[in-house]
């Protein structure tokens, strides 16, 4: 399980609490500016002077070195701002840098191998990042999040600036990994895909939660009145 207890972050995320169950989807919306991604890179541990806990099947995020929160939790940022030269393959086997005191260079490229080839991007591998489509370095970046061994992965609108057949694309992925077994947290203002995906859905306001909706009463998503109270 994932536990946010009295979350607070300088003035943008304020007293946030709520529990991820594993193997469900929680997914966080509001408009820009609500405190969505900046409550993801808290739990990923990228922001780390936060106030409050975040708990990791119990254990104090903050207790954790670097090694030991990459090998519970990935996050998959948006966008990647900076454009990669390293080859698909280089970038995934850098992923798997949590496990490496353990594990051989041959073993590192087994690994790499199977996870491509069992997410459908084996054709990518022998290619730089820097050449790929949207969608191609959003299956890179979520792949490097499975081949990292965790349990917990946080998504932050890893469908935005795709065209509708990428999308579609994007969001089997990432069903596939929720029926394989993983705990996920999804940013997205795309209401459709948050209905698919989503166990529950905490709508964000200010950096404060300001309504939690269960799966029994998804189709509020698309309420006239409910949007507008979190976009208006």
């Amino acid at each position: 399980m994932l536990q946010v207890k009295g979350l607070t972050y300088r003035n943008i995320i304020k007293n946030i609490t709520f529990n991820v169950e594993k193997e469900s989807c929680v997914s966080l919306i509001g408009k820009n500016g609500s405190g969505k991604s900046t409550l993801l890179k808290c739990i990923a541990g990228i922001l780390k002077d936060f106030d409050g806990e975040v708990l990791l099947n119990g254990k104090d995020l903050k207790s954790l070195s670097m090694r030991e929160i990459a090998q519970n939790v990935a996050y998959v940022p948006q966008l990647i701002e900076k454009k990669i030269e390293l080859k698909v393959r280089e970038f995934l086997e850098l992923s798997l840098f949590p496990h490496q005191v353990k594990i051989t260079k041959k073993e590192a490229l087994k690994r790499v191998i199977e996870t491509a080839e069992r997410l459908g991007i084996e054709q990518l591998l022998e290619r730089r990042m820097c050449f790929l489509s949207g969608g191609e370095v959003q299956k890179v970046l979520i792949s490097g999040a499975v081949i990292q061994g965790v349990e917990f992965i946080l998504l932050d609108e890893p469908t935005s600036h795709l065209d509708i057949y990428r999308k579609r694309e994007i969001l089997d992925f990432i069903l596939n990994l929720k029926s394989e077994g993983k705990t996920l947290i999804f940013v997205s203002h795309n209401l459709e895909e948050v209905r698919e995906l989503s166990d529950r859905v905490i709508v964000l306001s200010n950096g404060e939660i300001a309504k939690t909706i269960d799966k029994s009463d998804i189709n509020l998503l698309f309420d006239r009145e409910f949007q507008e109270f979190v976009y208006a």
